[in-house]
């Protein structure tokens, strides 16, 4: 049967380790067997972490350790006397038999009921850290998930923002299509009422023009017609 190691055994320790032996041990080991090259399974990698937990647990506390250390220093082999009755009298050595059974037996039951307490207050060790690592795990998922829901929101007002922008450049362009067709319609009107001023002008200037030549043909015709009148007159004086 395999026997089990003790707490200086599973951190790899000598019974005279300093503290800061113990931590560094605890530390190092904790560290190999979290970081999944153990080669170890999954139940047997639990295993010893929650031995590792519980050696330190013990351990790492003076009164703790104090009391491990007598429990682990207590005698194994079973004391034998060997004392010849010949009358059952209460005599001092008798007595003194008495006494050292019932103190052996009192610090073997103390040492047995602290070590009982010692594995629960390490059971109770490892729940605890058992139940901080859920509580951390549940925080950190819920930290994530708000994260998520920030970064969500983010990209929604960004995409929000990046919408408006859109519309206010789309209405810009809009805008500046409607003036520049108005423009074009103005300088089309400007352009045509240009065109028809000018034809009214040149109209005008032909009526004018027209009209002066018409004047001047008058006239031509009033004076030829007084030249002829004053000829008429003079051959009139002549014949008289």
């Amino acid at each position: 049967m395999k026997t089990r190691k003790n707490f200086y055994e599973e951190l790899d320790l000598a019974v005279s380790a300093s503290a800061e032996d113990i931590q560094a041990a605890y530390e190092r080991l904790l560290s190999h067997l979290t970081s999944g090259r153990h080669g170890l399974t999954q139940e047997e990698a639990g295993r010893r972490i929650n031995r590792l937990n519980q050696a330190y647990w013990t351990l790492s506390d003076p009164a703790r350790r104090a009391g491990y250390d007598v429990a682990l220093a207590s005698p194994v082999d079973d004391i034998q006397f060997a004392v010849e009755i010949r009358e059952a009298r209460w005599t001092p050595q008798k007595i003194l038999l008495i006494v050292i059974g019932s103190l052996i037996a009192i610090g073997m039951a103390i040492q047995i009921v602290f070590t009982l307490y010692s594995h629960y207050r390490a059971r109770q060790f490892v729940e605890n850290q058992s139940s901080f690592a859920a509580t951390r795990n549940q925080d950190e998922i819920a930290e994530t998930r708000d994260e998520a829901y920030r970064r969500q929101a983010e990209e929604n007002r960004l995409a929000a923002e990046e919408r408006r922008l859109e519309r206010e450049r789309q209405e810009i362009e809009r805008r500046q299509q409607r003036e520049l067709e108005e423009n074009r319609r103005y300088a089309a009107q400007v352009s045509s009422d240009l065109h028809r001023a000018e034809e009214q002008a040149k109209r005008d200037e032909e009526r004018e023009q027209r009209r002066a030549e018409q004047e001047e043909r008058m006239r031509d015709e009033a004076e030829r017609r007084r030249i002829e009148q004053q000829k008429r007159i003079w051959q009139q004086q002549l014949r008289h």
